[in-house]
């Protein structure tokens, strides 16, 4: 539900409330009947056959069926001035304003076993507290118990003001400051909120009087400085805590320590430097942007060490800043116009940053080899170095393989040629190899586009450069314990010589799993992540009734797209796509018809 009032002060000043009210329900049935695998595996892993052959269920027969059940309210408030001046060349416009949000979701889950569709009945007398012995590898176990409550409230303040002055449609001068208040920080209401402020200034200079370059008749200079914030709504400024009902070895209910008391919790600001021009020819045949930013993060949240007597071991809070700085560019231009087109579409960047300060302790060698395999994927781990980048990729240090037996060789501590794989896999994070940003530092992407008539067809070149990654290899530990193989097994070291040619080495058995550790871990399995692709193409032809009379809709269009056609080229000689270095990459292809009336 949305209202809205407004109210005219005077001709130029008037004033807007509206408010929203939004609820959400959603209710989720899954019922694994008895016939499904699921309900059948887990039915038979709990059965007891005692030694005279009587058989006994822990779990009945029947179906199993969750359930959960989510409803969230929320409402928000605004009340916004709005100031509109015009006169003469001068022109000021202005708004001002409060908006108070607040939001509540609650939730429950539940299982239900021996459930019987039909008759809507089912087992409610089951043991969650005693242990079983599985059928299927004779390990003892409880039985799995899913459902739950959950209560969310979030309440947030924001006092807002935003004005911008342009004179003579050639020189404008802007500001903008906010004040943003939360329920989760600080214990005082001073804490709670952070001031956020930006300026900026633009220069047309193309109205300018002396300014008569025909070729480029659209030119104009801004600059913006100012501080962002961010909230992480994960900590508050108090202790947060889930509860659940069952221990895995007691039975009992328990507390886990999510954060502890922070009454020094602060947002999160980043300070942005940012300038830039844009730019566009005659008929916009050429047009653009350049743009150089730089931006300092400070009270960045991340962990750092508590004293381990407390009962935790760190903490998340505002403990570490970092700096970045990158330019953009854009060129857009129409090389070919009239009954048939061709516009190319050119972006380009350069992007750098660097860990300035953090507070938890040093990450030992392990953590810093486990980052890469996180970056944007469900972890979230990061380790990061002062004067290093957030995400970066190290290594082992790899000495080859030994000319007699192919075992791997790592340099140790003092420099000196070792295979005590469990020492080697215990060195300091110093004795790393640093290879650099495990993001690419340039990037961009080129694409064409041709039509003629009702026909286009739009091809994406896209480039990634100035980075590492980190594939895999073979582990002998996987495969002899999971059958997890690798294609490098064709490449492993079979006979002296083989040295000369391989990297990967011999097969040893029975594994060692630190040989095998600092294998996977090495400077084999790190690669130059620089490479091009072309990333889509996408055909369509398209029809309208003033083209084609006789067609009863006012428009058909079909289409083809593809994505991830592959690379065109690398420069890491591992056989690997960057970008999926332990997947096949996906293509997607996708056919569409759009139809209008």
């Amino acid at each position: 539900i949305t209202a809205g009032a407004k109210y005219t002060i005077l001709s130029s000043l008037d004033l807007e409330v509206k408010y929203q009210y939004q609820r959400a329900q959603e209710q989720m049935q899954d019922l694994q009947n008895e016939q499904t695998y699921f309900a059948r595996d887990l039915i038979n892993r709990y059965t007891q056959i005692e030694d005279d052959g009587t058989v006994s269920r822990a779990i009945p027969l029947g179906g199993i069926l969750n359930e959960s059940y989510d409803l969230t309210n929320s409402h928000s408030v605004r009340g916004q001035f709005n100031y509109d001046y015009h006169r003469g060349k001068n022109q000021l416009s202005a708004i001002a304003g409060m908006e108070i949000r607040e939001g509540e979701a609650r939730g429950s889950s539940s299982r239900l076993y021996g459930y019987d569709e039909d008759i809507l009945t089912y087992e409610s007398r089951i043991d969650y507290a005693s242990f079983y012995t599985m059928f299927h590898n004779h390990r003892r176990a409880r039985i799995p118990f899913s459902g739950g409550t959950s209560e969310i409230y979030d309440a947030a303040i924001s006092y807002y003001t935003n004005a911008a002055y342009s004179y003579d449609e050639r020189y404008t001068v802007s500001a903008s400051a906010r004040l943003d208040q939360s329920n989760l920080f600080g214990v005082t209401t001073n804490q709670k909120g952070v001031p956020l402020w930006s300026a900026g200034v633009s220069w047309r200079i193309d109205n300018e009087d002396f300014y008569n370059l025909k070729f480029l008749p659209d030119l104009k200079f801004r600059l913006t400085y100012g501080y962002n914030g961010n909230l992480d709504k994960t900590v508050t400024a108090f202790t947060t805590a889930r509860y659940s009902s069952n221990d895995p070895l007691t039975g009992l209910p328990y507390v886990n320590i999510v954060n502890p008391p922070n009454p020094e919790l602060r947002w999160e600001k980043v300070r942005i430097l940012n300038v830039g021009i844009d730019f566009a020819g005659q008929e916009r045949r050429i047009s653009g942007s350049i743009e150089y930013y730089h931006k300092k993060g400070s009270d960045l949240l991340g962990f750092a060490p508590v004293d381990p007597t407390t009962g935790i071991t760190s903490f998340k809070g505002n403990v570490a800043n970092m700096v970045g700085e990158g330019v953009d560019l854009i060129l857009n231009t129409r090389n070919v116009k009239g009954d048939f087109n061709w516009n190319t579409n050119l972006l380009f960047s350069f992007t750098t940053d660097k860990v300035t300060k953090y507070l938890q302790s040093q990450p030992n060698a392990t953590e810093l080899l486990l980052q890469d395999r996180s970056i944007d994927r469900v972890s979230g781990l990061i380790n990061p170095i002062e004067g290093n980048p957030v995400f970066g990729i190290y290594s082992y240090r790899y000495a080859g393989l030994d000319p007699a037996t192919g075992d791997p060789l790592g340099y140790g501590d003092n420099g000196e040629v070792s295979k005590d794989w469990s020492v080697l896999t215990r060195v300091d994070p110093e004795d790393l190899v640093y290879h650099g940003s495990a993001r690419p530092t340039f990037f961009g992407s080129f694409r064409n586009t041709f039509s003629w008539k009702g026909l286009s067809i739009s091809a994406n070149i896209a480039y990634k450069l100035g980075y590492y990654f980190k594939g895999s290899t073979i582990s002998y530990t996987a495969l002899f314990n999971n059958w997890n193989g690798h294609k490098d097994f064709n490449r492993r070291w079979k006979e002296p010589g083989d040295e000369n040619s391989t990297q990967i080495p011999s097969m040893v058995y029975p594994a060692n799993p630190s040989r095998d550790r600092f294998l996977t871990n090495s400077e084999v399995t790190v690669g130059r992540g620089d490479h091009i692709r072309l990333q889509d193409v996408n055909i369509s032809y398209r029809v309208t009734k003033q083209a084609l009379e006789a067609l009863p809709l006012s428009q058909l269009k079909v289409y083809i797209y593809a994505n991830n056609l592959g690379v065109i080229w690398k420069t890491n000689d591992m056989g690997i796509d960057p970008d999926f270095p332990r997947l096949l990459a996906p293509l997607t292809i996708a056919l569409g018809l759009n139809i209008e009336f």
